[in-house]
């Protein structure tokens, strides 16, 4: 289908409905182009904002780095 994200890996042996993510093997629809955007969306409006970019961070200041641990420690999946 038209519009469609298809997950990495994937083994597409049938047609996807336009609009679709889809993933798996064999692949499945998943979910609604606008919905994965709702999701992802939302998820992007929660997670931390740092001044510099990621590729700057091995030059950061111990200040900076103890600063972005405590603005990730809440996040999902950091493991201090």
């Amino acid at each position: 289908g038209d519009n469609c994200i298809i997950g990495a890996g994937s083994v597409v042996s049938r047609d996807i409905p336009a609009n679709s993510v889809a993933a798996g093997n064999p692949a499945k629809v998943i979910c609604s182009i606008e919905e994965f955007r709702e999701k992802h969306a939302k998820l992007l409006s929660e997670k931390p904002v740092f001044e510099k970019p990621w590729n700057e961070w091995p030059t950061a200041t111990m200040e900076e780095k103890l600063e972005m641990r405590e603005k990730l420690k809440d996040t999902f999946g950091y493991v201090k």
